[in-house]
This record gives C-alpha cells, structure tokens and sequence, in this order.
C-alpha cells in the first residue's frame, strides 16, 4: 500500500498539483489515498519517508528538497555530477538517516552507482564485501570500476548526526567529499 501512495504522490507531483485535501480512489489492490505534499517543484523524482513521517522529495536535476510538519530542515545534501546526483545523494542521506552516521561518516562511506544502460554496476573499494560480490556475480551482476568522484557535501542542522546532541553552541555540522579534496560545507 505504501509503494502505491508514493508512486501516486509522486504522479500527483510530477503534473503539478492535487487536491488540497486527500483524495481516496478504490482499486482492486485496496483503496489508495493522494495528497499533495509539495508544490512547485520543476522536475519532482523520488519522496523517501523519515521515521518521524517527515518527506524528503528530490528533484532530477540534483536539488533536494526536505519537506517537514513544521518546516525547520534537518540537513541538506548536494553535489554536482549528472547520472550520479541522486545515487550519491540518497547513499549519503541513507548512511545519515538509517545507519545514524555523522556528517562526516555519511560522505566518506563506499558507494556504488548503477544506472540501468549499460548493465554494469561502478563500484568504489570496499562498497561490497567480496562474499557479497561473489554471490551477486552469481546471479549475473557484473561490475566495474567506480566512476569519476563526485563532489558531494553535506550540512547536519543541530547536531553532529540526526539523533545526536547539540555540541556547545555549534548549530551546523558540514562535510565534505574527500574523494576530490576540494570545496567547503559550510552553513550560517
């Protein structure tokens, strides 16, 4: 049921609008409920639930969006890199939002990049332990090296990672990607 109300709010979002209230449609499958959960995004491309029922929603061409109940965002992540955007973004946003990692950690985690054509999957060093590898080379994966770095940054808003503790009186825990050495995250 949950993967039929993304794929409508997502629908719902990519033609600009819904109803301002949620609309229930009936199906065979059980019945689907659709809201609008953002409006005037250009290119909207994938919403992922916090545990706290906030909404992030991303668009195509690299820019995040954090959708919140009382509008105060939580960390924002970006980078430039055409196909890789949004598999370095979401990586990065998985190992802070799941896995519970610092700013820091988040960016400096192995990643992998697929993108459908060609059918091969760029892998960085140690982003599949070799027995994973192995079992997924079994089944017809095939794998190649990582792609050009991105450049990927990263703020946390009121503490180090997202269930941590204010440090002092710092309010903004920025990363950067040292996989090019180059940049600044920084907030104010």
């Amino acid at each position: 049921m949950r993967s039929s109300t993304i794929a409508c709010a997502a629908a719902f979002l990519a033609l600009g609008g819904a109803p301002t209230h949620a609309q229930v449609f009936h199906s065979a499958a059980g019945d689907i409920a659709v809201d609008t959960v953002a409006k005037g995004l250009d290119h909207p491309w994938a919403l992922a639930f916090l545990p706290d029922g906030r909404m992030l929603v991303t668009e195509r061409p690299g820019r995040l969006r954090i959708v919140s109940r009382d509008g105060k965002p939580v960390m924002v992540v970006g980078t430039p890199g055409g196909s890789r955007i949004i598999t370095a973004v979401l990586q990065t946003m998985i190992n802070a939002i799941d896995y519970d990692m610092n700013a820091q950690e988040a960016v400096d985690m192995p990643r992998f990049h697929q993108q459908w054509l060609p059918d091969l999957t760029n892998l960085e060093n140690f982003a599949l332990s070799p027995d994973t590898r192995k079992i997924l080379e079994g089944k017809g994966h095939k794998f190649g090296p990582p792609q050009p770095a991105n450049h990927l940054a990263i703020i946390i808003i009121g503490a180090p990672s997202l269930t941590g503790k204010p440090v002092g009186n710092n309010r903004f825990y920025g990363a950067n990607d040292p996989r090019r050495n180059t940049g600044l995250a920084g907030g104010y």
